[in-house]
């Protein structure tokens, strides 16, 4: 609830507004053909981390492509799918390594933006507990330092539910954006 609220989701507006002008510019300096799909891509991930990081990130590219290679993982058929039972196949499993290793470079890259939003958390806080400015990296941060929760978030559990939100917010949107641009070139 407090993170995507509709109040929450509103008060993002100012974000889509911003990156639109700067989509419209670009497609607008475009003297020849261009890929749209790469800069709604762009669009929908600068939305996406204004939102979730209260910025754009400077790792935002590797983000994407990580992003990209899990969806392509996650589509992927391995024998180990067939027969789960069979440990061994689990073992010789290329995607599960891959995503292994991915999933530490992108540990590494949550873990410094995470540390960047406690250390500002302990800098903005209020008297009366309130951030001046907060964006859906906090929200988890601020719940992970309340004593009143009954199973405790971690670090992990916030890497994850961010790098969720930001596949979820640049993936699906950009497909729906894309799906749309189709749709209106063959039916103007």
């Amino acid at each position: 609830m407090e993170i995507l609220s509709n109040k929450k989701v509103r008060s993002y507006g100012h974000i889509r507004h911003d990156e639109i002008s700067k989509l419209i510019r670009s497609i607008r300096s475009h003297g020849e053909p261009f890929n749209v799909t790469n800069m709604l891509l762009s669009y929908t991930s600068s939305v996406t981390a204004r939102a979730a990081f209260g910025g754009m990130l400077k790792e935002q590219d590797t983000l994407i492509s990580f992003m990209k290679i899990g969806v392509a993982f996650a589509g992927g058929f391995e024998l180990a799918d067939l027969y789960p039972s069979l440990k061994f196949l689990q073992i010789l499993s290329w995607n599960k390594h891959q995503l292994l290793k991915m999933r530490r470079k992108l540990d590494s890259i949550l873990d410094v933006m995470l540390n960047e939003h406690k250390h500002k958390l302990a800098r903005e806080k209020r008297d009366n507990g309130e951030l001046v400015s907060e964006n859906i990296v906090d929200v988890p941060l601020q719940k992970q330092q309340s004593e009143d929760l009954d199973v405790p978030i971690t670090d992990d559990d916030i890497k994850a539910t961010i790098f969720d939100m930001f596949m979820a917010g640049t993936e699906t949107s950009s497909t729906t954006f894309d799906w749309a641009m189709t749709e209106l070139m063959r039916n103007p």
